[in-house]
């Protein structure tokens, strides 16, 4: 699955790569990075979700059809997401609009909560050689879990991960590589140690993403962790030496980010989002 001609994609990279420096304003390359917004639902109810608050959630399903009209851009791009900001598992449509993207050999990945990673789906993408993998998981206990995400549903999503273990095993692959997602806040920084030896368990093999919250609503106001960084800041010490101790991978949002929440403009690198990337929303407006 890894060893396609790349010369498509590698072309329109180059050529991309070009007219970003040359400050154009009238792209001939292709987006480089395709994101997709499979349905507007959710089967999780996160205390810290910003789709809450914007009410982003909808019934809206993304359908063959409209997604037949991303097909002309597969060939040479580079990176293709399957997720936006709800959860991909829970869309209608989900399994036939991967399968369809099987032949093509852009790098895929997609973020999920995983509690609808049903055997079936967690085989086929091990079979599929999908490369990254990202599973969001909260809180480091069945109590925890089910505060933070507002379902009851720890004990399914390990379970399901084991899955998914197990066929990398049976089908000798090494694919989806796994990180965990944590969301870390005043509440929570306590479990980060056990969340990291839970990603050593499971075999989160690209470690943990550790990014803090942002508050949007008033409750949350509290939990932000650039209010608590003596408190934050011995838990993360401790967390750093768990993750060196079992070779768990640490990345996102770290102690050194505490105090400047806002990154000075000056060194920042340019962001070449609008050249680079399409995103389409599952009634197939592009933004």
């Amino acid at each position: 699955m890894k060893n396609k001609n790349n010369v498509i994609i590698e072309d329109n990279f180059n050529l991309n790569k070009k007219e970003k420096l040359l400050g154009k304003v009238s792209l001939k390359s292709k987006p480089i990075r395709i994101s997709l917004n499979l349905t507007g639902r959710c089967n999780a109810k996160c205390i810290f979700c910003n789709l809450k608050v914007s009410k982003y959630y909808t019934d809206e399903e993304m359908t063959l059809e409209t997604f037949s009209l991303v097909k002309p851009y597969l060939d040479s791009v580079k990176h293709l997401v399957f997720f936006s900001a709800t959860e991909p598992l829970a869309a209608k449509y989900f399994r036939d609009i991967y399968e369809s993207t099987i032949a093509y050999n852009a790098e895929k990945y997609f973020s999920t909560n995983a509690i609808a990673l049903k055997d079936s789906i967690a085989e086929l993408l091990v079979k599929t050689s999908l490369d990254y993998l990202t599973v969001s998981i909260h809180g480091a206990t069945r109590e925890s879990y089910k505060k933070y995400l507002g379902v009851d549903t720890f004990d399914r999503v390990i379970k399901n991960i084991k899955t998914l273990n197990k066929y990398k095993i049976i089908h000798k692959s090494n694919y989806p590589k796994l990180r965990l997602s944590f969301c870390l806040m005043k509440d929570n920084v306590h479990e980060l140690s056990d969340i990291i030896r839970l990603a050593s368990r499971l075999e989160f093999c690209q470690g943990v993403y550790i990014r803090h919250l942002l508050a949007y609503s008033e409750e949350m106001y509290s939990q932000v962790p650039s209010h608590h960084t003596d408190y934050v800041k011995k838990h993360l010490d401790k967390a750093r030496e768990v993750a060196s101790d079992l070779e768990v991978p640490l990345c996102g949002d770290l102690i050194d980010e505490l105090n400047d929440p806002i990154i000075e403009e000056i060194g920042r690198p340019a962001c070449y989002e609008p050249f680079e990337r399409m995103h389409i929303e599952t009634d197939g407006k592009v933004r």
